[in-house]
């Protein structure tokens, strides 16, 4: 095996390139013009993953693999009759669709919300409920949680997922890697603290305050899904604790995934090495044992326009900084990671510092 296939050069992409580059293998990246991989990656098309013919540009790589939910599915079905494709397209077909999602973890009897999917109309009822857009949502977009009847304009006439709200104690997170042999090797349980205002990840700690049981639980709930699924590559699944310690499976994320990216200073092997293995049919690296972490979201703020970033010039070693390679800033859009290592209250004020410190803005244009 030589070549690598990613569809996407996103960060999530451009976070693979080291471990494809250390397992000596050459990494092909299809995305637009402008992606954060398109200098650095060995071999860079330009191409649109949501359209099917674009998706088979990627038909002579020795496997192909994503970085994000929104391409082409009868693309990547096409591809796989050519080529190798790890997550599978019924993998992607099950996952993209959040309608399709809630009916599989449904299947798989692992406790999820109740919910009901319809097309969104003035006469709908919100009452105590969450609703998220089918398809196309990330980073906190496609997510509504209801104050009163008022539908913002882009969930109007949409097929939405309407679930029953949890009340939520903790938001937690595992990430597993399942290789070809169906060997899992399963990341420490993080715990995540969202922005109210962006409604996306602020910072996550590792490990998760929370009993053994309760990770045990978690970690039996995401070996069976990833089992049912015959999943190949790095799998993440967000969960939820309610006040009364019951957890709940929210959603999948077929990929490498934000709440995993501590993983990188962490973990023996991260989530991106072990994801090459896995879809690669190579031996998985280890996971344990973990470095207690705190990582934070690095979001831009003031103006939109060209990246400017002021604070990284000196750092406590037990920081590191991981930019996204974006040349534009607008206001809430993630720019990069930085993970501490380092125990307790220590990680929480070195992140306020952190906060306080380093800022990513737009410069005029």
């Amino acid at each position: 095996m030589k070549k690598i296939g990613i569809l996407g050069g996103g960060q999530l992409a451009l976070m693979m390139l080291p471990s494809i580059q250390k397992l000596g293998f050459h990494s092909v990246v299809l995305d637009q013009s402008g992606a954060s991989t398109e200098q650095l990656a060995d071999t860079f098309i330009s191409g649109n993953f949501a359209s099917k013919e674009d998706c088979l540009k990627l038909a002579d790589c020795d496997v192909v693999t994503f970085e994000i939910e929104n391409i082409s599915l009868e693309g990547l079905k096409e591809l796989s009759t050519k080529t190798m494709v790890h997550p599978s397209p019924s993998v992607l077909e099950t996952i993209q669709n959040k309608g399709i999602q809630k009916q599989f973890l449904k299947s798989c009897d692992v406790p999820t919300s109740d919910f009901k999917v319809e097309k969104l109309t003035s006469s709908s009822n919100f009452q105590n409920k969450v609703v998220k857009l089918t398809t196309g949502g990330y980073d906190g977009k496609g997510v509504w949680i209801p104050k009163n009847n008022d539908i913002p304009s882009e969930f109007l006439n949409q097929d939405c997922v309407i679930e029953e709200k949890v009340s939520i104690a903790k938001e937690l997170a595992v990430v597993c890697s399942r290789s070809t042999l169906g060997e899992i090797k399963t990341y420490e349980m993080v715990e995540m603290v969202m922005d109210p205002d962006l409604n996306l990840l602020d910072y996550q700690i590792n490990p998760a305050t929370v009993n053994h049981s309760i990770q045990d639980e978690a970690q039996g709930y995401l070996k069976t899904i990833a089992d049912k699924l015959n999943y190949v590559g790095t799998l993440a699944c967000e969960f939820f604790l309610d006040t009364e310690g019951k957890l709940w499976v929210n959603e999948l994320a077929p990929r490498v995934h934000n709440s995993g990216h501590n993983t990188i200073e962490s973990a023996p092997t991260s989530q991106f090495e072990n994801h090459i293995r896995a879809i690669a049919g190579l031996e998985l690296g280890e996971t344990l044992p973990a470095k207690s972490s705190l990582t934070m979201n690095l979001i831009g703020t003031g103006s939109s326009g060209p990246a400017k970033m002021k604070g990284t010039d000196t750092l406590p070693e037990n920081v590191f900084v991981h930019l996204y390679n974006k040349k534009e800033s607008r206001p809430g859009r993630k720019m990069g990671h930085l993970t501490i290592l380092g125990q307790g209250e220590e990680l929480l004020k070195l992140k306020n510092q952190m906060k306080n410190l380093i800022q990513i803005t737009g410069e005029p244009k």
